[in-house]
């Protein structure tokens, strides 16, 4: 659930004493309003999928870098 993915990585982050996430929400040209964010983790930059509100690109974001993490465990 995307919804979430920005409090898991948050704990995430708390947990193993990291620095925290920064976030930067970009408007996407186009008709209807999209939104592209990406994510600084741990030196390294993740962009997340365009999303039709910013809350919805931060979140799609951080599942990025969640997913990323998984692949690498």
């Amino acid at each position: 659930e995307t919804i979430l993915c920005k409090s898991i990585l948050n704990e995430f982050v708390v947990k193993t004493n990291m620095e925290k996430p920064s976030y930067t929400v970009v408007q996407a040209s186009g008709l209807l309003p999209m939104f592209v964010s990406s994510v600084v983790f741990n030196g390294v930059t993740y962009t997340g999928n365009a999303a039709k509100s910013k809350r919805e690109a931060e979140q799609l974001a951080a599942r990025k870098v969640i997913q990323t993490i998984l692949e690498r465990a």
